[in-house]
């Protein structure tokens, strides 16, 4: 739809991906940012996905914690 993944999410999506952190896991990386973008409907492209990680990134460890995930929302 031409929009960036930036502009796609909405409350809702963050919502429903906060969701992840409760599996146990204190990070999300490109899996989980893949599986989220399939379960809300977002749907973003491999690319997206990493520019998405990176932006989120603040240590470089190729993982976003809870507090990265918490400063980027």
């Amino acid at each position: 739809d031409g929009r960036t993944w930036e502009n796609r999410l909405t409350n809702e999506n963050i919502l429903l991906s906060s969701d992840i952190f409760i599996d146990g896991r204190d990070y999300l990386d490109l899996n989980s940012l893949r599986q989220i973008s399939q379960q809300t409907g977002l749907n973003l492209s491999e690319l997206e996905l990493q520019l998405m990680l990176q932006a989120a990134d603040r240590n470089g460890d190729a993982r976003v914690d809870r507090h990265e995930f918490i400063r980027i929302m």
